[in-house]
């Protein structure tokens, strides 16, 4: 009886479980299925928004995109347009959907302080597939100054800027640039033509010739040629003045082009050239070419064989990929958008892409946008990040940040939130590698402008997890996880904390460093290992030739902020410190009379290696015609077809736009900021940094306003200053105010510590005499020649000539500790 009981008891329980479970299952599915049938779909659209062109000797140049936000001058370096004599300015939009109802122009200074002139374009026709729109600009800009201009078009439904410098100049040889550039990129796709650019190349073994993904002046012809792969360019070039700087002018051609594989396979690719030209009377000298190839990912069949996906050429440091836990799903990367291979149902998906089978070039193809992969679950969903100018669908014209995650078993996009922002994609990206994370519980961590934001990625709410932060008092790890910065909690600058703020943004735990009479300095991670400075609680007031505070002892602490270990030497202090994936590297000071003096460098090697489980590294063969191409490893399909298929909708419900509400940056360091080749490099604190990133690519640096600080190619071959435009005795009154960029009544004062000879007689060429500092005493270089300087007193007399070799030896016995200046006319406000 009791067995009879218990059976039956044993029944009931079994069955009552059975039932709830399925009514979790049911109300699981049907919550699913109304949040299915709540969702808004729809398709990507096309583009809608023209593209302005001007035109120089009958060539179309500089594609400019239009923007529905206010830019600002945050898209001034996209090109520049040199006005005729008369200042008549006509531009065509092209790609039109619509009709221009009106025409509204302002031009202002760079810096965006001065309006210089505005008013509305009476002159617009019509011309077939074109709308030319003509600008009779006043005679209120001065020559050889560069000027922004913004365009507002009224397309009717909604107003669109578009934005390019303007030069007007009586030195104006970019017509002559822009044929051989184009010339130079035409005829490479033929040997025969190309012979005649042989007197351009300087071939030599610092070229890498096993590929096709970057070839410059320094390659070998067959690779200016394109190999063995019979390359051929398709359809037209776009082409865009990029800078004309004195004697320096830049430009950039965006092309597409193919070729068959040796299997007949047809292969796509986006090529963008970049030339650095010098003018010289006599003729127009090609400085620095560079070529950049990235293949388009098409879902063919030879794409997936032999245990291989093949992505092809492309640049390593491009290349990325993340797979879920599982394997089984694999995300990655490529010019052209974000895929996802399945392994198990040999399926591949293009999650993501701008081009279209309507376009596939001039609007859709526009590339200032990029794509990073936030992570890939074992169900096969994507979350990722779009950002930069986004060229179709409903934000087109737009800047910012857009978060989506691809939804496996919908085979749809969900947009989550859209983050606009006014900001270049170049500039912005710098901001996203240093921190783009997604928790665990889906907060969304990120970091601009000197901010560290989180957005519930469920209620959108948004946080500020610090701000205010120079570049030089935050980090992230390699994987985002953690977080430090400096709290300096009512002290004042960056040298001046005494805790650092530790966060693991998986679980937002915060932990504090501090150290009784010290001050700590945030340097960066190694993996995901904090590295520190502290400094010397017996030094005050003195500061490294580049107006830093050295610090006296580098600590690695781990997640746990358990110190793992600590580098220090008696009486050595450590500055300007930088970290890389597995190395610190820093300078090395010694204290001599209230100053740091640099008495080496050294750095400290970490053996671990990459933690990121997640992350997929790409391994490379050798084709026999298109050389080095990459590829992920897969497992071998044997004959099977792999299923290739695009994304049936994109999802709406859920899409917010979050405003950010940036504050205003407040007591800031002035930045550096680098450029080269037609990109931005990135930004640093001293002239130093910014310019070893450009040295090599004959680039320049600007300071923030976009004025032009140094430019390696426009220097003249000689120069002699009998009449300086400013006086040594007036930069050296300026000096004890110097840090590394000081604004002064007229001038603008730069500490040029660690830069070269050659690269400082810039600012002679521009009529202001160069400092150097020896020992406790200061010397001018009035003049210079191929062979030899001039230097003197800071009054001007007792000038001696020494030979280049001489004077390079003897600075760099000084670290090159110079001080220079630029002429502004800018008077400072009392």
């Amino acid at each position: 009886m009791k067995k009879r009981l218990k059976s039956s008891l044993q029944r009931a329980i079994l069955m009552i479980g059975i039932f709830l479970a399925a009514l979790v299952i049911y109300f699981t599915l049907s919550y699913r299925a109304v949040e299915l049938s709540n969702r808004v779909y729809s398709v990507m659209g096309e583009a809608e928004l023209p593209v302005l062109f001007a035109e120089s000797g009958g060539i179309r140049i500089n594609p400019m995109h239009g923007y529905t936000q206010d830019m600002g001058n945050k898209t001034a370096r996209d090109c520049l347009t040199v006005l005729p004599e008369d200042r008549k300015l006509s531009l065509s939009a092209l790609e039109m959907n619509g009709k221009v109802v009106s025409v509204q122009y302002e031009i202002r200074s760079l810096d965006l302080s001065k309006l210089i002139e505005n008013g509305t374009v009476k002159d617009i026709t019509e011309d077939g597939e074109k709308t030319r729109i003509e600008i009779p600009i006043q005679n209120l800009i001065e020559k050889d100054r560069e000027y922004l201009l913004r365009l507002s078009l009224d397309l009717g439904e909604k107003r669109v800027n578009y934005y390019t410098r303007i030069l007007w100049t009586d030195k104006d040889f970019s017509p002559q640039m822009l044929e051989i550039a184009e010339d130079f990129t035409r005829k490479t796709f033929s040997k025969n033509d190309a012979r005649a650019l042989s007197v351009y190349l300087e071939s030599d073994d610092t070229a890498d010739e096993s590929t096709l993904a970057h070839v410059s002046l320094h390659s070998s012809f067959n690779q200016i040629t394109w190999g063995d792969s019979g390359m051929q360019q398709d359809g037209q070039p776009e082409i865009c003045l990029k800078e004309l700087s004195g004697d320096m002018g830049e430009v950039q051609i965006r092309y597409a082009s193919f070729c068959n594989d040796r299997d007949g396979n047809v292969r796509k690719f986006m090529n963008e050239d970049n030339f650095v030209f010098r003018y010289d009377p006599q003729r127009i000298f090609l400085m620095d070419y560079d070529r950049r190839t990235e293949e388009e990912f098409e879902s063919a069949d030879f794409r997936f064989r032999g245990g291989k996906l093949l992505v092809g050429i492309e640049s390593s440091s491009r290349l990325y990929a993340k797979q879920s836990d599982s394997t089984q799903f694999l995300a990655f990367r490529s010019p052209d958008g974000l895929f996802r291979y399945d392994s198990r149902a040999k399926s591949c998906v293009r999650i993501f892409s701008y081009l279209s089978e309507e376009d596939k070039a001039l609007r859709a193809g526009y590339k200032a946008h990029g794509i990073k992969i936030l992570g890939v679950k074992n169900n096969g969903d994507v979350d990722f990040l779009v950002y930069g100018y986004f060229n179709r669908g409903r934000h087109e014209g737009s800047c910012g940040i857009l978060y989506y995650t691809y939804d496996n078993s919908e085979n749809t996009v969900v947009e989550n939130f859209f983050l606009p922002l006014p900001e270049g994609y170049e500039v912005l990206e710098e901001d996203i590698q240093k921190l783009s994370y997604l928790s665990p519980n889906r907060m969304f961590y990120f970091y601009y402008d000197g901010n560290v934001y989180g957005v519930d990625t469920t209620s959108f709410e948004l946080v500020t997890v610090a701000g205010n932060l120079e570049n030089s008092e935050f980090a992230a790890s390699q994987s985002g996880r953690y977080i430090a910065y400096q709290d300096s909690s009512g002290e004042e600058g960056p040298y001046e904390s005494e805790r650092i703020s530790f966060v693991d943004l998986s679980d937002d735990k915060s932990l504090e460093l501090t150290e009784s009479g010290r001050k700590l300095r945030v340097l960066g991670f190694i993996g995901e290992d904090l590295i520190y400075g502290l400094t010397d609680p017996n030094v005050t007031g003195a500061f490294t030739p580049q107006h830093e505070v050295a610090v006296s002892e580098l600590r690695i602490a781990g997640p746990d902020l358990k110190e793992k270990s600590r580098y220090q030497k008696d009486g050595i202090y450590y500055g300007n410190a930088e970290v890389s994936e597995d190395r610190v590297r820093f300078d090395e000071y010694r204290l001599d009379g209230g100053e740091f003096r640099l008495a080496g460098s050294d750095s400290i090697i970490s053996s671990k290696q990459n933690l990121d489980s997640a992350a997929v590294s790409a391994e490379n063969l050798q084709d026999p015609t298109l050389q080095k191409c990459w590829y992920y490893g897969i497992s071998d399909i044997g004959g099977k077809t792999v299923k290739c298929y695009s994304p049936k909708s994109f999802s709406l419900e859920k899409s917010s736009s979050i405003d950010l509400n940036i504050p205003e940056a407040k007591g800031r360091e002035p930045l550096f900021l680098a450029y080269s080749l037609g990109h931005f490099r990135g930004s640093s604190r001293t002239m130093q940094g910014a310019w070893e990133q450009v040295y090599e690519d004959y680039g320049y640096i600007l300071d923030e306003s976009g004025r032009m600080l140094w430019n390696r190619t426009d220097k003249a071959n000689a120069v002699n200053l009998k009449n300086p435009k400013l006086s040594p005795e007036e930069l050296i009154a300026q000096i004890p105010s110097l840090e590394n960029m000081e604004r002064c009544d007229g001038f603008l004062l730069l500490n040029a510590y660690g830069v070269d000879l050659g690269s400082v007689l810039y600012y002679v060429g521009k009529g202001v005499p160069v400092l150097i500092r020896e020992g406790e005493d200061y010397r001018c270089i009035f003049s210079y020649n191929a062979g030899t300087i001039t230097l003197g007193d800071p009054s001007g007399k007792n000038r001696t000539v020494i030979a280049r070799s001489e004077a390079e030896a003897r600075f760099k016995a000084e670290n090159n500790a110079f001080i220079a200046a630029l002429k502004t006319g800018e008077t400072l406000s009392p």
